[in-house]
């Protein structure tokens, strides 16, 4: 995961068992095959946008939150 550093604490436990949830996903779909999966949290200046390919997903900082 790649944040700023003063949201990396806060983004690192919202999202502390995505990798539970892709072993999952991959038991009903197909093994991940692009080797490393990256996170971006953008910027809280840039709330708006997004955009996923094979090896990263950028993310709004919305989805980061206190309820996981």
């Amino acid at each position: 995961m790649i944040s700023e550093p003063s949201q990396l604490d806060k983004a690192m436990k919202c999202l502390e068992n995505l990798e539970s949830y892709l072993k999952k996903a991959e038991e009903y779909l197909i093994d991940y095959v692009w080797g490393n999966y990256t996170i971006l949290i953008l910027p809280p200046s840039f709330p708006i946008g997004g955009m996923e390919n094979p090896l990263m997903t950028f993310a709004s900082p919305t989805i980061i939150t206190d309820d996981q």
